[in-house]
């Protein structure tokens, strides 16, 4: 955005009412938060429990990780699930079936189409 004043907005857009965009932005935010929420709390949740293994100075420790994870990325269902986790598609379960009816996904929530 350029402006934040309603008027220059308006002059510079021709079309633009500066409170729908940024009620769309906000919007918008909103609805990634939501989306992202399921893949941060898993992440989170795999990161307490990963990070000392992987930070560890232990000798055993290290040759244990490198070994047993080295193994693991080839079977199938680990892999995969190691995969979605690195690319960011990782998510708890049960928040996924979750529904919000308060939440506007249309596309006319997000701007205006200019006439």
């Amino acid at each position: 955005m350029d402006t934040l004043d309603p008027d220059k907005f308006k002059a510079i857009t021709r079309w633009g009412d500066l409170g729908k965009v940024r009620a769309g932005i906000d919007a918008a935010l909103a609805a990634y938060e939501r989306l992202r929420r399921p893949h941060t709390d898993y992440y989170q949740f795999a990161s307490r429990w990963l990070t000392p293994v992987f930070q560890s100075h232990s000798r055993v420790m290290g040759w244990t990780r490198d070994a047993f994870l080295g193994s693991l990325c080839h079977v199938p269902l680990a892999g995969a699930v190691m995969r979605l986790t690195l690319e960011g598609r990782m998510q708890w379960r049960p928040r996924l079936w979750r529904v919000d009816p308060a939440v506007n996904t249309t596309s006319e929530a997000v701007a205006p189409s200019p006439r």
